[in-house]
């Protein structure tokens, strides 16, 4: 196993069993794609506005103009990363214009205001139903039976903590950097190397320096502290939950092109190329070699059925052809850190890993984020590479591909059949396998339907 996959001592955690009614019951709330662009491209607008207009012009305090300048300017795409509390941002940056702006037109200091109080009230529904989410959350564990062993490594996974730790800590290396160069910058030339004079050569325009480092603190702050309290509100608990993206909060994706290290362990696979020998170990999930003596396309088209059956249910026997599977009904999953809305919580037993967090440790269903859509009820599985990178399926189809046979997938749980086509990956089709021809004496070689 790779040595990048973290291990910690296993932590108690209550358990406790979401029925199908308490999944579809979590209440919905804005939506998150509102609540980012929302709660960030008005402001945008009014800053072009503001900075592009003689008549609606921006001054600032002239000593702070520089400065805040360019921070209003970050706050936007600081707005859009932040997500969920994206609004509060630009209700700051929004109060700042109101408080140290000099407003010589009307309609620009009413529309402010007008922006002020839109990006209040999302953060205000936003946040309230957030707040309902973590508690319901809080009931769950209250009412929970029975505990589960979780590893400490894959709860600190699941914390706000464990994933802006990083990003902090590169924040503040970078403000050291940059004071540390300032000060040696100053020793000779203003202070004329001259130590006690180093005190003096400090003024206010330094921050200019410091902005964006400051700002990115300051914004990574603040997403910090509302996940904290929100985590805190809510509690650690296992949960088993149905894995159906069309009533739940969750939005799911899972691994495609991919195997995980046991069954690229298999004596004959060559799967992941150089990365199966690499100096830190093999990691967790390889890419699929088409040519692999196991995994490949003549290797899958060579098994019998009842072996395809086997492997059915494996994403990576089918290729890119894996994202028209379907999901099998009663599937359910049990999970560690969904706190509330935002939330990245992981599956208990999977790996947690030091670096590259996003990408897949496994080749099973996984969930992404709690987040909130405009329609549910349109909710669908992800298919990801190894990088978390969407997925392109091939836009054409051969007309003259050769079908090797049709096999009927019932009794997996899959609603459908395979179409194995040579030197392809398998295909999944709808319906039942087509009645057989009885004027061809070759049933199962002709060209292959579109699904």
């Amino acid at each position: 196993m790779a040595k990048n996959i973290q291990h910690e001592p296993p932590v108690p955690l209550p358990r406790y069993v979401v029925s199908e009614a308490e999944w579809a019951a979590v209440p919905r709330t804005v939506p998150d794609r509102l609540l980012r662009w929302g709660g960030s491209l008005p402001l945008l607008a009014v800053l072009f506005v503001a900075f592009n207009s003689s008549g609606l012009g921006l001054a600032l305090n002239p000593e702070l103009e520089i400065f805040a300048i360019v921070a209003l300017v970050l706050t936007v795409p600081l707005a859009v990363l932040a997500g969920r509390i994206a609004p509060w941002l630009s209700l700051l940056a929004t109060g700042f214009l109101l408080v140290y702006g000099q407003h010589d037109s009307m309609v620009f200091f009413v529309l402010l205001w007008v922006l002020f109080y839109w990006f209040l009230a999302l953060g205000l529904v936003a946040g309230l139903s957030g707040a309902r989410f973590s508690r319901t959350i809080r009931q769950w564990r209250r009412e929970a039976a029975g505990q589960v062993l979780v590893d400490g490594a894959l709860l600190k996974r699941s914390r706000m903590q464990g994933r802006a730790n990083s990003k902090l800590k590169a924040v503040f290396v970078t403000l050291v950097v940059l004071s540390a160069a300032k000060i040696v910058i100053s020793f000779f030339t203003e202070a004329g190397r001259d130590i006690r004079a180093l005190a003096g050569t400090a003024h206010l325009d330094d921050l200019e320096s410091l902005l964006v480092p400051l700002v990115a603190l300051g914004f990574w702050s603040l997403i910090v502290v509302f996940h904290l309290l929100r985590e805190n509100l809510a509690g650690d608990v296992v949960l088993e939950i149905p894995l159906d993206p069309t009533i739940g909060p969750l939005v799911y994706q899972r691994a495609v092109q991919a195997v995980d290290s046991g069954e690229a362990q298999r004596e004959g696979c060559i799967c992941g190329g150089k990365k199966r020998n690499q100096p830190a170990g093999m990691p967790s999930m390889l890419a699929v070699d088409d040519k692999c003596p196991l995994h490949g396309i003549e290797a899958v088209n060579a098994l019998n059925q009842q072996e395809f059956l086997a492997v059915a249910n494996r994403p990576w026997a089918w290729g890119v052809n894996a994202e028209k599977l379907p999901l099998a009904s009663l599937t359910k999953l049990t999970i560690v850190g969904l706190h509330g809305w935002g939330s990245r919580p992981v599956v208990i037993g999977t790996p947690a890993r030091l670096k590259d967090s996003e990408a897949a440790t496994h080749s099973g269903y996984r969930p992404w984020r709690a987040m909130e859509v405009f329609n549910r009820a349109k909710g669908k599985i992800r298919w990801r590479d190894l990088n978390d990178s969407s997925i392109g399926l091939p836009t054409t189809e051969p007309d003259d591909a050769e079908v090797l046979d049709r096999i009927e997938l019932a009794a997996v749980g899959i609603q459908g059949h395979a179409v194995r086509i040579r030197g392809e990956r398998p295909r999944l089709e709808s319906g039942p396998v087509p009645p057989s021809n009885r004027y061809f004496a070759n049933l199962e070689a002709g060209r292959a339907s579109t699904p």
